[in-house]
């Protein structure tokens, strides 16, 4: 055979017609002669003890066959009609057959593969078990070893170790989605996605996130920060941040973004949290945190929304409950049904019954003064009927009466209570909102003051001409 080789170099071996190599090293390169036992294939080197030894005769177009590159002992050794496969490496793709266009390097690397395609594995026994997936990169160690999926992706030693024919898997990261069975997963970081084994549709960035996933059922989870949702049995789950969901179990359809966002909910559902600690410690449902630390301390309470740095940090059983500010807080850790705006200093409050209060504790102000004389200014305020004919439903944004609604309502202009706001030098009731020119908004809450100094003056007129009534009627009486 060695007749149609343009070099054969050998050592302690022998050739014959039908046996391309026997002994410890061989060297052999075909450039339109032959490599193999028999064999009138063409382009192909081989370069190791038994490599390259079945590759059989090429018929049909284009040549099966060829363009094989083996290196190390037994190499590609039982590659019959498999074409435009390179194999670096002791037993590196020995077992295959007719796969195509294979990369193998490293000692055992796609040793099973018989019928596989478009393989690349780097790295000692990656892609050790792979006998007819196709389409599949391994790099590292052990790298997707009993693999025979197709379209996998796996670097890193034991990256998608025990996946056997689950599909479209993508594993960066030691020992990252070592355990999965299931298809469309993602996991990038160290032993991210450890223990998945039949969830399909995850998402896991970094060191152990949803590393403890062991739930079928636990599909469609992202998790992007050290240990997020590392305990996690269930789906649906968005968890953005170190240790975001970290000890979640049995929960279901919650969003943490932050670190340590949600970090103790174990069995709460549908809770949303976005910030630094946000509803650290929450256990139960439907509660929403937004802001540093917002509802953080929230162990037993459900429904909840908290909005600002801080918020609602001291609730801790108290449910259904809207609470909105910089570092603003209920008035107890038990509080129910209350809707509370403002700041950690200024706040109303809305209570379950519909009642509105705001903060004006006396220890908090200075140069207090009795409300000047108000009659005057009440007597010329003109309630008013009138229906809205909004500007912005005009192109030219001036109403006309063409757009007016038709219900009728009750209430002042603002202009007219600006006017006599400065008439009566009595700006400080600050009645109008005019922080926007555009669109002035009237506080009627602040109205109450003056009302109830004029029915005051009017009431101490009242009783003064009781009094003179009274005395004339007791004179007359007399005489």
């Amino acid at each position: 055979m060695s007749k149609n080789l343009d070099f054969t170099v050998c050592r302690n071996a022998t050739y014959d017609s039908v046996t391309a190599s026997r002994g410890n090293f061989d060297v052999l390169y075909s450039s339109g002669g032959s490599v193999g036992g028999g064999s009138s294939d063409t382009n192909n080197t081989a370069y190791g003890y038994n490599a390259l030894i079945s590759v059989t005769p090429a018929t049909g177009s284009p040549f099966p066959g060829t363009n094989n590159v083996a290196f190390g002992v037994s190499a590609l050794s039982s590659n019959t009609t498999g074409a435009h496969n390179t194999s670096v490496g002791s037993n590196s793709l020995k077992n295959n057959k007719i796969g195509n266009a294979n990369v193998a390097v490293g000692s055992q690397a796609l040793f099973y593969n018989a019928t596989g395609s478009q393989n690349v594995a780097i790295g000692s026994s990656s892609l050790y078990s792979c006998t007819g997936g196709s389409k599949n990169t391994a790099v590292g160690w052990n790298a997707l070893l009993k693999n025979t999926g197709d379209g996998n992706t796996a670097v890193g030693s034991e990256a998608l170790y025990e996946n056997v024919s689950a599909t479209g898997c993508a594993a960066v990261g030691y020992q990252a989605l070592k355990q999965n069975k299931a298809n469309n997963n993602t996991a990038l970081g160290y032993q991210a996605l450890y223990s998945n084994t039949g969830a399909t549709g995850c998402t896991a960035v970094g060191y152990q996130a949803l590393s403890k996933q062991t739930s079928d059922v636990a599909y469609g989870n992202t998790a992007i920060g050290t240990q997020a949702l590392q305990n996690n049995k269930q789906g649906g789950h968005t968890a953005v941040g170190y240790q975001a969901l970290q000890n979640n179990t049995t929960g279901i359809e919650n969003t943490a973004i932050g670190n340590a966002t949600l970090y103790l909910n174990a069995t709460g559902n549908k809770n949303t949290a976005v910030g630094f600690c946000a509803l650290r410690d929450n256990k139960l449902d439907c509660n929403t945190a937004v802001g540093w630390q917002a509802l953080q301390n929230c162990t037993g309470g459900v429904g909840n929304v908290a909005i600002g740095y801080n918020a609602a940090a001291d609730l801790k059983t108290g449910s259904n409950n809207i609470i909105i500010g910089y570092n603003v807080q209920p008035a107890a850790e038990d509080t129910h049904d209350t809707i509370i705006i403002g700041t950690s200093t200024h706040t109303v409050v809305l209570i379950g019954n519909g009642s509105i209060t705001g903060s004006s504790d006396k220890r908090d102000k200075t140069e207090i003064q009795d409300l000047k004389s108000s009659i005057d200014f009440i007597n010329e305020i003109k309630p008013v009927t009138y229906k809205w004919d909004r500007r912005e439903l005009y192109p030219n944004k001036i109403s006309d009466g063409s757009k007016k609604q038709e219900k009728i309502f009750t209430g002042f202009l603002a202009q007219d209570l600006q006017e006599l706001q400065d008439k009566h030098d009595m700006k400080y009731l600050n009645l109008v909102y005019d922080e926007d020119p555009n669109s002035l908004k009237i506080c009627k809450g602040d109205l109450m003051p003056p009302l109830i100094k004029a029915f005051q003056e009017l009431t101490a007129t009242v009783k003064s001409q009781k009094e003179m009534i009274d005395k004339l009627s007791a004179f007359v009486n007399f005489n």
